[in-house]
Parts: structure tokens; sequence; C-alpha cells
């Protein structure tokens, strides 16, 4: 892909739109279309959340988790955040094949290689890169594995801002502004659907 290596010059861009409020469901509905945001999915209900570590587990641990929140999830039609490596991913994906899984931190510490891989393993598969700005643009400049990801996935990709302890909020600012700096190096029209757009269309029920 010729155009995953080209550079281009550096634009402003001001794509990372305000939060929005997303309706929940009424208690009577079956919530086969709501999902919450990575950011709001512990305020809108149901939803499941998987949280992993990287730490090997065993096997009998990666069937159970299945069970307990793959089948549900793909029943109600939820997203499942998952925060692990690749491992969890396949075993999830092994058990449930119809799973929409986001992948937090593209498995923090997962190389851009393997990344790929697993993208290309599993379409059902999203990702959000929050911590990841120090590998997509290292120096300011697009790192071209990476780039070559983001292009090539940018349907299924999403920022992030792991606002997971409080301290985060007080640089929230400054983490925005660095997702800015390197979704400027993109292409305009990747650089919309990773900003907020492919969020949009996933969280919002009323999207087309």
């Amino acid at each position: 892909n010729a155009e995953a290596h080209v550079q281009p010059a550096p634009v402003s861009l001001d794509l990372i739109a305000k939060p929005r409020t997303i309706e929940r469901p009424a208690a009577h509905e079956k919530p086969a279309a709501a999902a919450a945001s990575a950011a709001e999915v512990h305020e809108t209900a149901p939803a499941t959340v998987v949280r992993m570590t990287p730490a090997a587990r065993p096997a009998s641990d990666e069937a159970r988790l299945s069970d307990d929140a793959g089948i549900p999830a793909a029943e109600r039609g939820l997203v499942l955040h998952v925060h692990s490596d690749a491992a969890p991913i396949e075993a999830l994906y092994a058990h449930t094949p119809e799973l929409r899984i986001l992948w937090a931190h593209a498995g923090l510490g997962v190389g851009a290689g393997e990344i790929a891989a697993t993208m290309a393993r599993f379409p059902r598969l999203l990702m959000e890169v929050a911590l990841r700005a120090g590998e997509i643009a290292p120096g300011g400049r697009l790192d071209p594995v990476w780039s070559e990801l983001l292009q090539r996935n940018a349907d299924r990709v999403m920022i992030g801002t792991d606002t997971w302890v409080t301290p985060r909020w007080s640089i929230y600012p400054e983490i925005v502004e660095e997702h800015r700096r390197w979704l400027a190096l993109l292409p305009r029209a990747v650089a919309v659907k990773i900003a907020h757009a492919n969020a949009e269309r996933l969280f919002d029920p009323n999207k087309p």
C-alpha cells in the first residue's frame, strides 16, 4: 500500500468532538442495539466490560470468561471492552465468533505487527489507541508500520483517553492534543473516522 508510507504535510485538525449524551433504552426494551462508549460503558445498562491483565491465564479461565461474558454479550448486541494481550482475544473469538470486541489500548504492550495480524484474523475486532501516541508518532513523525495499520483498519480504530484515575482528568487537554497531533499526519478522511466517526457509528444506534 503505497499511500500508507506517504507522510502528508501536517495540517491543523480540530477533529475530536465534544462528548454527546447517548439515550439509554427504556427499561422494557431489549438492549440489542444498545451499547455504551468506552468512556460511558459503566453509565449505560446493561453493559458488559471485560478487564483482563496481559498475564498468562489457564485455558480453563479463558473458556469460563467466554461462557460468562462472551455469550451474553453476543446475544444482547453489546460490545466487550477487553483489557488484554492477543491471547484472550483469540480465546473469546474461538468460543463466540460473532462477538464485537473493543480492544483496549490495542493490547497495550502488543507490537504493531501483532496488532495488524490480530485485526486481520478477526474482522469484528475493533481497537482504541489510548496510551499509544508515543508509538504511533515517535518524535512527531508517523511510524510507517502504525501508519499502514491505522489506514488499513480506518473503519475499526478509535481514540481513547484512559481517564481511569482522577488525576488523568487534570491532563485531559494534553491527552486530547496529543491525539490531534498524530491524527493531523494522517489523510483527513482516515483521521475523521478514527477521531470520532467510528465511535459515533458504533455506539449510537441511530447512526447509519
